[in-house]
């Protein structure tokens, strides 16, 4: 079954669709300056790679790069919210 498989982004554009929508979500915390939502979006940013394992299985290095800047989005939001 594997050999109609294609994938339809590579795994840099997933990356970036990723970090894109963490921003969106960083900037929307920032806006309203609501807990909740930088939760969810810092939740939903750390769970995203782990759904989608191709990230994983084939470039690691993409994965843990992406999970350091949800790391240091969630040190600016708990900076500026004053977490």
């Amino acid at each position: 079954m594997q050999l109609f498989f294609r994938p339809l982004l590579s795994d840099l554009n997933t990356f970036i669709i990723l970090v894109l929508i963490s921003a969106i979500g960083y900037i929307l915390s920032k806006i309203y300056e609501a807990r909740i939502v930088a939760f969810i979006s810092l939740l939903g940013g750390a769970l995203a790679p782990i759904f989608l394992t191709s990230i994983i299985s084939n470039s690691p290095f993409l994965y843990l790069s992406f999970l350091l800047l949800i790391c240091f989005g969630a040190l600016a939001i708990s900076l500026s919210i004053r977490w």
